[in-house]
């Protein structure tokens, strides 16, 4: 989990006793995951000093430090083995891992720590005050980085993430220890040096910093993007309740006028109980009532659809391309997930045409009469390619001519030869004899 104040905890209904309690476990956590992150800035630092990888996280760098081992080779990376002439190295903790510790004591003064600044053995070995180790590194970096002999230590806040069991266990392991400050370290070692403070580097953009940038640099966008929901939003409540109304006229206008109808008929039974003669008159009444009332009405409805013509139109028209831009999605979409199918599909219609095609070809190649004439089409090809080939090779034949007179001429010379040759060895061999 990683905590920061931009990104608190969900609410959630609760009273004020729980969102009290809930607010300093916050509060707590944010100060363990500060802390972890101001460790994870010494072993960075003690890494890229010593040129190795630390063998234990961040978490467990209380337990890693306690036998002084890495301690005692960040002091021979500087002192060299005139200092630190031999680290005891054990994996069961023992008392004579203080000797590592030490090595690191007589480094640190070396160098011109102050005193306010350096732990106790006790702080480390028994674990007593680790935060104030912690603080101890951070402030040798500062020394360090103000002689020329290392680099500063960097700042990891808002870089990590930890996870809750992490920060709570952390958050123990703090209770009862005072928490120095870290972000002041180089002023209060300037201070205790009596030296001018170094200038603090420029902090680097976090992850949040850069997002609330970037929304700080878009915030005109938000608020027109937001204008423009809003405004769609509240056309489309409107829209929805006019369509309600539209729907629900008719019946408003039947319930209004059977309401006029039932107060009417009252006043007119009560008026007919006292003059009964006025009936007539009554019954001309009511009608012209009756006729001023629905000729009110309908240019009443003629006006709210006059004046509501146009928004009806615009709608209809958005709403149709909604529903032609959605059609055409699902077109389009259905075309992407099926080419291979349609590919397939061309492929096989392909060749059942080729072979339909084909066979069309043979039945029409089946009768006798065409058949007789592909076959002696196909025998005078032969033979015209036959003739071809045999005077393709006539006419290597006479280009070779002489070649081949002078061998059969060089062929009889080599035979004869070999003739005179064989007689002339019978000869010696008979020459003794005659």
């Amino acid at each position: 989990m990683r905590l920061s104040r931009n990104h608190p905890a969900p609410k959630t209904a609760a009273t004020k006793f729980t969102i009290g309690l809930w607010a300093d476990v916050q509060r707590h956590l944010l100060q363990a995951y500060e802390y972890l992150c101001h460790v994870g800035e010494a072993q960075q630092w003690i890494e890229g000093c010593l040129q190795e990888e630390l063998p234990f996280g961040i978490v467990e760098m209380d337990e890693g430090l306690r036998n002084g081992v890495v301690l005692a080779k960040l002091a021979r990376i500087w002192e060299g083995e005139a200092l630190v002439r031999r680290i005891f190295e054990h994996p069961k903790l023992q008392y004579k891992h203080s000797d590592n510790i030490n090595y690191f004591f007589v480094f640190v003064r070396r160098q011109g720590l102050p005193e306010s600044f350096i732990f106790e053995l006790t702080d480390l070995y028994e674990k007593k005050n680790i935060p104030k180790v912690i603080y101890c590194i951070h402030a040798l970096s500062h020394l360090l980085a103000r002689k020329g002999l290392a680099q500063r230590i960097g700042n990891l806040l808002g870089q990590l993430q930890f996870s809750d069991d992490q920060l709570m266990q952390t958050q123990k392991g703090l209770t009862g220890v005072s928490m120095p400050n870290f972000k002041g370290v180089g002023q209060d070692l300037a201070k205790d040096m009596n030296v001018e403070p170094e200038p603090e580097p420029e902090p680097e953009e976090t992850e949040f910093e850069r997002r609330g940038r970037l929304l700080a640099e878009a915030e005109d966008s938000i608020i027109q993007l937001q204008a423009i929901a809003r405004g769609y939003i509240a056309r489309k409540a409107m829209a929805t309740a006019k369509a309600r109304l539209r729907l629900a006229e008719r019946y408003i206008i039947k319930l209004q006028s059977r309401s006029r109808g039932v107060m009417t008929r009252r006043v007119v039974q009560e008026q007919r109980k006292e003059q009964w003669d006025l009936e007539p008159w009554a019954l001309a009444m009511q009608a012209t009532a009756r006729g001023v009332l629905a000729r009110r009405a309908w240019r009443a409805r003629q006006a709210r659809m006059q004046y509501t013509a146009r928004y009806i139109v615009k709608i209809q028209a958005q709403a149709r391309g909604v529903l032609i831009r959605r059609r055409f999605a699902r077109v389009k979409g259905a075309l992407r997930s099926s080419r291979v199918s349609i590919t397939n599909l061309q492929a096989l219609a392909h060749a059942k045409i080729g072979r339909k095609k084909h066979e069309q070809v043979v039945k029409s190649l089946e009768v006798p009469i065409i058949i007789s004439g592909v076959v002696g089409m196909q025998a005078a090809a032969r033979a015209v390619l036959k003739r071809r080939e045999i005077r393709k090779q006539l006419a290597v034949l006479d280009r070779l001519d002489p070649k081949i007179i002078l061998l059969q001429a060089h062929s009889r010379g080599v035979l004869v030869r070999r003739k005179v040759r064989n007689q002339l060895a019978r000869l010696d061999d008979a020459t003794d004899v005659i």
